[in-house]
Formats: structure tokens, sequence, C-alpha cells
């Protein structure tokens, strides 16, 4: 399973796709509370970072297993320009506050075209379930370089190779992707 770098885009990266969705990855488990706009700053910046500014509009959300952060702008990011992320007073799930501010920085490349989507990792632990289910998969969709960059509006082709165990669909609202079984020879306690 491929991880996207961390931070991402990377430390002074000055090709980061206009879709990027910027990411942290933490050390521990952390307090999703925590995570606002206040915590975690996405700032569009001059070229020498002497005067940013705050970028509206981004959501801001913890990895699936609250060991990090994603930033989802409401659009694409300006072309060829220079951005910052801070990340300051969040806390962790056994509530020890950061020790300092996290800050990185990077430039958008030039035009207004997209990364292409490379691959979609499913962000998904082993469950048991009992019979009948239905399961939301996380994803994480990145470029050819491993960036995560926005997936919103794909249609994804999922297959299984046991599909008596479960059929994976796409296109239930609320959900990326959902692993479904209707299938009453589903053990009880079986894994996934």
């Amino acid at each position: 399973r491929s991880k996207s770098p961390s931070p991402n885009p990377k430390r002074d990266q000055t090709d980061a796709c206009i879709n990027a969705w910027p990411s942290a990855r933490f050390t521990v488990a952390i307090d999703p509370a925590t995570l606002n706009g206040t915590t975690v700053q996405l700032e569009q910046c001059d070229a020498t970072y002497t005067t940013c500014s705050t970028v509206g509009g981004v959501t801001i959300s913890p990895f699936t297993n609250n060991r990090g952060v994603i930033l989802k702008p409401s659009g694409n990011l300006a072309a060829a320009t220079a951005y910052r992320i801070t990340i300051r007073d969040v806390v962790s799930a056994d509530g020890v506050p950061m020790a300092a501010p996290y800050q990185w920085r990077f430039t958008t490349k030039a035009g207004a075209t997209p990364c292409p989507i490379d691959q979609v990792i499913i962000q998904q632990t082993d469950r048991t379930f009992n019979k009948y289910f239905k399961l939301g998969l996380p994803t994480e969709v990145m470029d050819s370089a491993c960036n995560t960059v926005n997936g919103t509006g794909l249609t994804y082709a999922w297959s299984n190779s046991d599909p008596t165990i479960c059929a994976l669909r796409s296109g239930y609202t609320g959900y990326s992707n959902i692993c479904e079984s209707d299938n009453p020879m589903v053990n009880e306690g079986e894994t996934l």
C-alpha cells in the first residue's frame, strides 16, 4: 500500500498540484475536536512569504485513524502561487498539546491543469461483521508522485477477489464507496 508523503505537498515543493489536498501525519492519535480554522491554517503568500493571507473555504478533517489532518480547499489552488500551512495547539487523544507549531510551505505548478489521478488507496482496517452489513470505505486519491489530490466527483470501479464475502459498490450518497453483503453465507464473526 502506498502512502502520501508527510507533509503533503512536500516541504518547499515547487510543482505542487493545483488540485492538492494538503495533509500531515501526527506521531500519535489526536483529538479531532482540536482541528479547526485556528489550529490548522492554509495561507496564500507572496513569493518571499512576507505577506500571507488565510485561504477561506477550507474543510479541515482528521484522517480516519485520527493520526493526521487533511485540508480540503473548496476549489483548486491558484497556479504558480506560494502557500504556507501552520498547525498549532492541536491536542493528542491523551490530552497532550503540541510542543511547538509545525509549519511548511510549497508552491503550486504553473498552468491551470489539475494533476491526473494515478491511484486510489482504501483507508480501512480489518473489521469483523455479523451476516449483513454495509461499510463506507474512506479513500485517499493520489497523483503519480503520491501527492493527495481532490477526488471529489470521481467514479471508481472496484473489484474483489471473493464476492461471496463482500461486493464493492460505488455511488452511495454520503460515502466514497460501500462494501456490502447481501449473502447469508457470510459466517458470523467473519473478518474482512
